[in-house]
Formats: C-alpha cells, sequence, structure tokens
C-alpha cells in the first residue's frame, strides 16, 4: 500500500502536504510514507477501519488498484499553504499598509511578503473554491495564518461562520511598478494604539486557567468583534476537545477539535461584540473552569 501510494502521487507529479501529525494510527508521522498517506487521508483514497489503522504493508489488489485511480481522479486534493481569516467591519474605511482605504466588499487580502498589487488565487482546499485577490496590506501575523483576506473575498469561498479556512496561495501576477513604501513599524503600532483606546487595560488569560489542559500560551481577555480567535494546547488523556461559548442571553456555540498526540487546536468565532463565557471540556469530563471575557 505505502508503495503504491507513492507510485501513483509521484507519478502524477502532485504536491505533498506536511506532516504534523500521524495520518492514521498506524501511520507514524515521522515514517518515509507517512506524506503519501496524508494525502490519501485529505482526497479520501482510503477507507480506514474502526480504529483508523490503514495497514500500510497490507498488499494491494486489482480491484483497491482500481479504486485508489478512480478516487485519486475525480477527488482532487489541494495542498494547504495555511490558514486564512478575514477583516472584521471595524476596519472598513482605514488606512491599510500600502495607503489605500480598507473595502471591505473589494477582493482584496493582507499578506506579510507578497509587495502590493499582486494578484493572488486564493483556494479553499476544503471545497477548492477560489477567489483572486489583491495585496494591500500586511499581515496576519497569527501562528498558522497565511493571509487575511477582505470580507467579501473570504465569503466567496467559504461562509463567514467558518471563521478560519485552510488555504492554498497561487500567485497570479506581480505589479511591474516599483513597490509602495510600507510606513515605519513604530509609526504603524502608534497608529494602532491610537485607534483602540482599550489595550492599556488589556489582560491575559493564563495557559493554566483550564484544569485538565494546558494552553500552548496565555490568551488576551480582549478581542475585536468577528476575529477568530485560536485556542490550543496539551491534554493529559482524551481524544476531543470542545470549546463551548455562552453570550449574555445564554446562547451557546460549540467548537470542538480532535486530539492528537496530546495536543489539540480549535478555532473560535465570536461574531459580535459583547460579554462571553467560554468553558472547555475534555471529553466527557466535567467543566472545570467557566471564565468571563469581556469584548
Amino acid at each position: 500500500m505505502a508503495e503504491i501510494l507513492k507510485i501513483l502521487i509521484v507519478a502524477n507529479h502532485l504536491k505533498l502536504p506536511t506532516v504534523s501529525a500521524n495520518p492514521y494510527w498506524d501511520v507514524p508521522s515521522d515514517a518515509w510514507f507517512s506524506p503519501y498517506f496524508e494525502y490519501a487521508r485529505l482526497g479520501g483514497w482510503i477507507d480506514g477501519d474502526r480504529e483508523q489503522n490503514v495497514n500500510p504493508a497490507s498488499p494491494v489488489t486489482r480491484a483497491l488498484m482500481a479504486e485508489l485511480m478512480y478516487r485519486m481522479n475525480t477527488r482532487p486534493v489541494v495542498i494547504a499553504d495555511g490558514k486564512a481569516s478575514y477583516y472584521g467591519e471595524k476596519f472598513h474605511g482605514r488606512t491599510t499598509a500600502s495607503g489605500e482605504v480598507f473595502d471591505a466588499s473589494a477582493m482584496t487580502a493582507a499578506h506579510r511578503t507578497y509587495p502590493f498589487g499582486t494578484h493572488v488565487k486564493v483556494t479553499n482546499v476544503a471545497n477548492n473554491e477560489s477567489v483572486v485577490v489583491r495585496i494591500t496590506d500586511r499581515g496576519p501575523y497569527s501562528e498558522g495564518r497565511v493571509i487575511d483576506l477582505s470580507k467579501a473575498a473570504f465569503e466567496a469561498i467559504s461562509p463567514l461562520s467558518r471563521g478560519v479556512i485552510e488555504v492554498a496561495l497561487e500567485v497570479v501576477d506581480i505589479p511591474d511598478s516599483d513597490p509602495i513604501a510600507e510606513p515605519d513599524p513604530a509609526t504603524l503600532a502608534a497608529s494602532e494604539k491610537k485607534q483602540c483606546p482599550e489595550i492599556a487595560s488589556l489582560q491575559s488569560i493564563s495557559s493554566s486557567t483550564y484544569e485538565g489542559v494546558t494552553l500552548d500560551s496565555s490568551i488576551p481577555n480582549r478581542i475585536t468583534s468577528e476575529q477568530v480567535l485560536t485556542l490550543s494546547g496539551t491534554v493529559s488523556n482524551g481524544s476531543l476537545v470542545r470549546a463551548f461559548v455562552v453570550d449574555s442571553q445564554d446562547e451557546q456555540t460549540i467548537f470542538s477539535s480532535s486530539v492528537r498526540n496530546n495536543h489539540f487546536q480549535i478555532d473560535v468565532f465570536f461574531p459580535s461584540t459583547g460579554r462571553y463565557q467560554l468553558g472547555l471540556l475534555v471529553d466527557q469530563q466535567k467543566v472545570a473552569w467557566l471564565k468571563k471575557w469581556w469584548f
């Protein structure tokens, strides 16, 4: 099985994904064949058993080979470059790093390195929907995120309720003109502080707030509306972590993440301003803490 997957993927010049965790229970992330099984998992080429074992050393029959070839041709896989989110409405009308005024309805985006004016094709790997955007701003600076889309661009390839999606980027064209000079970082920082008067009262939620969960880092107790908050960390045991967000009307939204190698990552989405409580639940264990958050 392992050798057949490599033959199919290499022969068709397919781009391999980065493997950060075991693709299947019996496929270690550090095995030579793990990228090929990760590709097959993303495309739904292989059906694991109840324990998600795929037996990488098992022989391949003619019937299975035919099925693999059929799925390879009917279930294309787009390898993600990272995650994308979108600007909240509060940034509409503000000046971007390029000097342009941000328009939430325009097909634009922020990227850390692409020259201003570059057109980039952004593909949602979950549904293969694409949109072409123009780079007008710098960012994002959250770990794992490679681009921030305007609200309209994000909505063109995903429901806004998703908040964060896996995307692949492809440069369509780069402008011939000289790049626009970027503002001095100190000037930008001062501007941000002026736009956010609450910055002086910011506090952090400790990484050890939740019993049985160790967060990778402390997190702020204030964020902007429509921002996505990524909660990641480790648990001593358990296979699923759920985040419960409760607003002032006791309306509850649940986000979840599977646990791999004792690590989890959940993207929590806050659609509007207000006061929230946040609980974390590992498997069916009792929620140990509910922390009041203000936004």
